[in-house]
């Protein structure tokens, strides 16, 4: 019976790893079944609903395997974060919270506990102190770096946010999250041209980026405005009404559209013929 169960959550794991997601819940649903007692077919369901974004059932597996084997971390974690999704931050820390209890050096808790406290309980004092202490763990953990980066924009520290960022993208060079955060910034600091490059790098890995959708429009927009290039207010149009498109409640978004629609229109007439005064 072991060894059948050993095998099935085998399979499970290289069908996992090879991203053919579909094919793992049947055999999971047939392991649970006849094993209902498994906390490794409990916690590879939370993986497999996780990937396929169904947080509900997700949470629910691995709530099922804590309860079966209350020291597993790894499953506390990505409960918190299937939790951090569903926004319920305080049920959040207390799984994150948990895990740290079973494995204080696991630098990834540290910063998804960081992420709990800070960007859904506002409790931004608690999660620098999150993500220092992941970084202290794990001095090149890309998550803790882009997440301290964004608080260290609130607090108007932009050489240093741009620091973390620019460390994450050095880890992480596919991360379009750290990208468009150093985009941002560079913004911020008036580099426009080094913040339009980031975002056009950041779209490059993933086009329908919302962020960086809206950072690059603003971008060029602001650059239109500034230095009088027409083609980039065409440019930003476009990239504005993709944004817009993915996310229409947006209303920064559609605030800039609106203003920008204006002065699209008064360029139109401005640059129509004048009809000769016939006398």
């Amino acid at each position: 019976m072991t060894d059948e169960l050993d095998r099935a959550c085998a399979a499970v794991a290289d069908l996992y790893d090879a991203g053919r997601i579909q094919e793992c819940v049947p055999l999971l649903q047939t392991t649970l079944r006849r094993h209902p007692d498994s906390w490794r077919a409990h916690y590879l369901m939370g993986l497999v609903r996780g990937r396929q974004g169904r947080s509900d059932d997700a949470i629910a597996a691995y709530r099922m395997a804590v309860a079966l084997r209350p020291t597993l971390w790894e499953a506390h974690n990505n409960l918190g974060l299937e939790l951090c999704h569903r926004q319920m931050w305080a049920e959040a820390v207390a799984a994150l919270r948990e895990a740290l209890r079973h494995n204080p050096g696991a630098a990834v808790v540290h910063a998804n506990l960081g992420r709990a406290l800070g960007g859904g309980l506002g409790r931004t004092a608690e999660a620098k102190a999150c993500y220092l202490e992941a970084l202290r763990l794990d001095p090149a953990l890309p998550e803790a770096h882009q997440n301290l980066a964004s608080l260290l924009i609130d607090e108007g520290d932009l050489s240093s946010a741009l620091e973390h960022y620019r460390q994450a993208v050095q880890t992480d060079p596919t991360s379009v999250g750290a990208r468009s955060g150093a985009a941002l910034v560079l913004a911020k600091l008036g580099e426009l041209d080094s913040s339009i490059a980031e975002y056009r790098t950041a779209l490059a890995l993933e086009p329908v980026h919302g962020p960086s959708l809206v950072g690059l429009g603003t971008c060029l927009f602001l650059r239109a405005l500034e230095e009088s290039v027409p083609h980039a207010l065409t440019e930003a149009r476009d990239l504005l009404e993709r944004a817009r498109r993915a996310d229409p409640r947006n209303r920064e978004v559609c605030r800039t559209l609106r203003e920008l629609e204006g002065i699209l229109r008064r360029r139109r007439r401005w640059c129509l013929p004048r009809r000769g005064v016939r006398p």
